[in-house]
C-alpha cells in the first residue's frame, strides 16, 4: 500500500484521499527516521510510538479502504437498482404515451374517415346539381340550335311565301290562343285557290276577315287586284281583310286603311316576323269596325247573350287563374330559395342577363344569315349604299346602326381578311360599302 500511496503521490497528490495522506506522512517520517542512526533512547521511543501509530492507521486506511470500496459497491447496486427503476418508469410511460397516442390516432383516422365521408357526400350531391345543370344547359344548347336552325330556315328562304305565311299562321294561332282565349277561330287556307292563305271567325260575331301574305319586295297593283276580288267574292262571304307584305305596297303608305264595296281593308308593308300582336290589334280594330257599320245585321239580343255567356264562362276561368296563380307564385318563391342557396345568385336577374346575351346572339345570327344570303362580294361592283342596307334589315330585325356595323365588320374581315378601311364606316358616316353588291331575290 506504501509503494501505491507513493505512486500516487509522486503522480497526482491532489487524488489521494486524506486518511491516506497522514498515513503517508507518517511513513515518510518513519522512512526518514530509519535510515538515520538512532542515537538516545527517546528517539527510539518515539519511532516505536510513531511505527505503532502508522500501523494503527494503516489498519485503519485498510478498514476504511473496504469501507470505502463496500460502500462504492453498493452505490453502484443502488446505481443500478435506480437505474434499472428509472427504465421501468420510462417504458411504463412510455408505453403510456403509445397508447394515448394509437387512441388518438384512431380518433383523428374515425375523425378523417367521418370528414372523407361527409365531403364524398357533398361532392356527389355538387356533381349531382352540376351534371342536372350540364344536362339543362345541354337541353337549352339544343334547344337554341333548333331555333337557330329554324330561323336560319326561315330566314335563308325568305323568298319562300309558302313559309312566310306558315310562320304567321303558326304564331297568330299562339297569340289567340294565349291572350285571346280561343275567340277566334283561325284556318289555314292557301292551298284552295281564290280565298287567300289565312282564315280568322269569330266565334261570337261570325265576322269572317281574310288575312293574305306577300313575301315580296314590292306588291304591284296586279297583286292587290287579286287580293281585292277574294275579299269582295260573294261567295267567300267575307266582311274584310288585310294585306301583309315583306315590303312595299305599291299606290300605298306603310299602314293604311280603306273601304271597297263595304268591306274594310287594312294595307301593311314591311312586316316583320314577330310582330303577329300588333297584326291581332288590326284584326280586333277591323273586326271593331265591321260591328259598328250596317253592312251586317246583326241580332243584338243574340250578340247580348253570346257576350253574357262568354262572360260567365271567363268569371268561372278567372277563378281557376287566380288559384293557378296563387300556386304559381309560391312555386316561383321556392324556386328562387332554392336558386339562391344553391348558386348565390338571383334567378331573375339571372334570366334576364342570359335573354340579352340569347337576344344579342339571335340578332347577330340573323344579320349574319343575311349578310350571307344577299351581299354578294363582287370585284369593281357598283357598292353597295348604307341606307338602303339598314333599310332591308330593319325588315329583319331591330338593331341599333352600331350593332351593324360591329357585326358587318366581323363578317367582312372573315370573308376577306380585311377590316373596314376607316373608323367613319363605325358610326355610319360612310354612306357606301365597296366591293359589295346587294343582290335581293323576289
Amino acid at each position: 500500500m506504501e509503494t501505491e500511496i507513493k505512486q500516487m503521490w509522486d503522480q497526482n497528490p491532489a487524488k489521494i484521499p486524506n486518511h491516506q495522506k497522514e498515513l503517508y506522512k507518517y511513513y515518510q517520517l518513519i522512512a526518514n527516521n530509519i535510515s538515520f542512526e538512532i542515537s538516545n533512547k527517546d528517539d527510539k521511543l518515539l519511532i516505536d510510538e510513531l511505527r505503532d501509530k502508522y500501523e494503527s492507521l494503516k489498519e485503519d486506511t485498510l478498514s476504511n479502504t473496504n469501507k470505502f470500496s463496500e460502500l462504492q459497491i453498493n452505490h453502484r447496486i443502488e446505481k443500478l437498482k435506480l437505474k434499472e427503476s428509472m427504465n421501468d418508469k420510462i417504458e411504463e410511460i412510455r408505453n403510456e404515451y403509445i397508447n394515448k397516442l394509437d387512441n388518438k390516432t384512431n380518433i383523428i383516422e374515425s375523425q378523417q374517415s367521418n370528414i372523407y365521408k361527409s365531403l364524398d357526400n357533398i361532392v356527389d350531391q355538387r356533381c349531382s346539381i352540376v351534371t342536372e345543370k350540364m344536362k339543362s344547359i345541354q337541353e337549352k344548347n339544343e334547344e337554341l340550335k333548333s331555333e337557330n336552325d329554324i330561323l336560319k330556315k326561315k330566314y335563308v328562304s325568305a323568298s319562300k311565301g309558302l313559309e312566310f305565311e306558315a310562320d304567321i299562321f303558326d304564331t297568330l294561332s299562339s297569340v289567340i290562343n294565349t291572350r285571346y282565349n280561343n275567340i277566334w277561330k283561325i284556318s289555314h287556307i292557301s292551298h284552295v285557290g281564290f280565298k287567300g292563305d289565312i282564315l280568322l271567325e269569330h266565334k261570337v260575331s261570325k265576322i269572317r276577315i281574310m288575312l293574305d301574305s306577300k313575301n315580296h319586295v314590292t306588291v304591284n297593283v296586279t297583286n292587290r287586284t287579286r287580293f281585292i276580288d277574294d275579299i269582295t267574292n260573294k261567295t267567300n262571304n267575307y266582311h274584310g281583310g288585310v294585306l301583309i307584305s315583306h315590303g312595299l305596297i305599291q299606290t300605298k303608305q306603310t299602314f293604311e286603311k280603306e273601304v271597297i264595296k263595304s268591306k274594310y281593308i287594312f294595307y301593311m308593308s314591311y312586316y316583320k316576323m314577330g310582330s303577329e300582336d300588333f297584326l291581332m290589334t288590326v284584326i280586333e280594330n277591323l273586326h271593331q269596325c265591321i260591328l259598328n257599320s250596317n253592312s251586317k245585321k246583326i241580332n243584338i239580343q243574340e250578340l247580348r247573350g253570346n257576350y253574357q255567356n262568354e262572360y260567365n264562362e271567363l268569371k268561372i276561368q278567372k277563378k281557376m287563374s287566380e288559384s293557378q296563380n296563387k300556386y304559381i307564385l309560391d312555386r316561383m318563391e321556392t324556386l328562387s330559395g332554392y336558386y339562391k342557396k344553391l348558386f348565390n345568385g338571383d334567378i331573375e336577374t339571372d334570366n334576364i342577363r342570359q335573354n340579352s346575351i340569347k337576344e344579342a346572339r339571335k340578332i347577330t345570327n340573323l344579320l349574319e344569315t343575311f349578310f350571307d344570303k344577299y351581299l354578294i362580294q363582287k370585284e369593281g361592283g357598283k357598292g353597295v349604299p348604307i341606307p338602303e342596307l339598314k333599310m332591308e334589315l330593319s325588315k329583319v330585325t331591330q338593331f341599333t346602326t352600331r350593332k351593324m356595323f360591329s357585326i358587318l365588320n366581323k363578317w367582312i374581315e372573315k370573308k376577306t381578311g380585311k377590316k373596314l378601311e376607316d373608323d367613319d364606316r363605325m358610326n355610319g358616316s360612310k354612306k357606301q360599302l365597296d366591293g359589295f353588291e346587294l343582290v335581293l331575290h323576289n
